[in-house]
């Protein structure tokens, strides 16, 4: 079973250049993720699963307002919480969307960097491609 989430927008501070950082600006974050195989029960119970609406929540809390100079940092320290916060998840791709590049470099064109995280019982999160 997979969760997924698609443009969710988080204002931050992204942009390997300063004066990006200094203004901020919206980006757009999608999530699909793998959950381990559960029977729902007649009780519905959403322990069984992952909660979006925390799932969103979480995506607010690590990225919103923060300073970042790289989008793959954006999306390893989305990645990298997720996975810890989330023992359910066995499979986290994140991407992380700019629509905005600097000094109008893309005409119109939008940036995005996206990774599959795993997550190993028993062990640390690791990227993986």
């Amino acid at each position: 079973m997979e969760i997924h989430i698609s443009g969710f927008p988080v204002f931050m501070k992204l942009g390997y250049f300063s004066k990006e950082r200094l203004s901020g600006q919206e980006v757009l974050v999608s999530l699909s993720a793998e959950i381990i195989e559960f029977s729902p029960s007649e009780t519905e119970d959403l322990s069984a699963s992952v909660d979006y609406g925390r799932l969103i929540s979480l995506t607010e809390a690590v990225l919103k307002d923060q300073e970042v100079r790289m989008i793959e940092t954006a999306v390893f320290r989305l990645g990298q919480r997720m996975i810890n916060e989330f023992p359910r998840i066995s499979r986290l791709f994140v991407k992380v969307e700019k629509p905005i590049l600097p000094d109008g470099m893309g005409k119109g064109a939008r940036v995005s960097v996206s990774h599959l995280f795993r997550n190993s019982p028993g062990s640390a999160c690791l990227p993986q491609n």
